[in-house]
């Protein structure tokens, strides 16, 4: 298992947990804001589309989940797998035919606003999506904590490369599989 925090101290960083057969990529953050504008920031399509992606969530059970990146690249095709409103929101994620894991949305409320707990699993398949994986999401939640603070919203890809060099340089879906037998 890879870690690239102490789980105590505060940090933007994600953690690697590596299990048998996947990754779990892990993020939390603290939102001085209501649980109900942070569930709306991340459901709504008007919101969706200023912070991540342009698209629309079906926020059922088996619901279709389409969103299309800006650079026209990537996109998430998948399905709602787990619904309870303004607390969780999990759905596949699959780009083009490849999956690419789970994404589970956890919100707890807070007397000081909301807590945010995003965790995506992803296949010993996909395990080169990791890397690049953590990357985004650390970008994509500085977008979205400076959307529901009212500031402005860094541009898609500001600090991406920035945020890949460190986790790269601490060895985050470093594999020690990979190197047995050579």
């Amino acid at each position: 298992m890879t870690q690239l925090s102490e789980p105590s101290a505060p940090t933007r960083d994600g953690t690697v947990h590596q299990r048998e057969d996947d990754y779990q990529l892990r993020f939390e953050r603290h939102l001085p804001q209501p649980i109900e504008r942070v569930w709306a920031a991340l459901t709504t399509p008007a919101q969706l589309a200023q912070w991540f992606a342009p698209g629309e969530i079906a926020l059922t059970l088996g619901g279709e989940i389409h969103l299309a990146f800006e650079d026209g690249d990537g996109v998430i095709d998948g399905e709602v797998t787990a619904l309870e409103p303004p607390r969780l929101l999990e759905f596949t994620w699959t780009d083009h035919g490849k999956d690419l894991g789970i994404v589970r949305w956890e919100l707890a409320a807070r007397d000081d606003g909301t807590s945010l707990v995003l965790i995506h699993t992803i296949s010993d398949t996909a395990r080169d999506f990791g890397l690049p994986a953590l990357a985004g999401w650390t970008m994509m939640l500085d977008r979205l904590a400076a959307l529901l603070a009212g500031q402005p919203v860094p541009a898609l890809g500001e600090g991406w490369q920035d945020h890949y060099d460190h986790y790269a340089r601490a060895g985050a879906m470093d594999d020690p599989r990979s190197t047995e037998g050579h």
